[in-house]
């Protein structure tokens, strides 16, 4: 099995947690970040055809979600770094 949110999760807490983060502080972040995960694949299941085929819809969904989410990731870097840290925000 792939883990890939699991990955991603290491990833973001070695970003974001401080060094002396407690354990419950650890758990509670990993909790929320799964959870917004969770939230975000069942609104791209519900937001994207079913159909084998890519549709103009699901390509506006997608790009909406991009902007949302990259819009989101800037406000972040700027608030917390005062600059872009990864171009499109997290």
């Amino acid at each position: 099995m792939a883990h890939r949110i699991d990955r991603t999760w290491e990833a973001y807490a070695k970003l974001v947690l401080p060094a002396d983060a407690t354990p419950a502080m650890r758990e509670r972040c990993r909790q929320d970040f799964f959870a917004g995960a969770c939230v975000l694949y069942q609104a791209m299941m519900e937001g994207i055809s079913a159909g084998p085929d890519i549709t103009p819809e699901d390509d506006r969904f997608m790009v909406e979600i991009d902007t949302e989410l990259s819009a989101f990731g800037l406000a972040l870097d700027m608030k917390y770094l005062g600059r872009v840290l990864l171009g499109k925000g997290h």
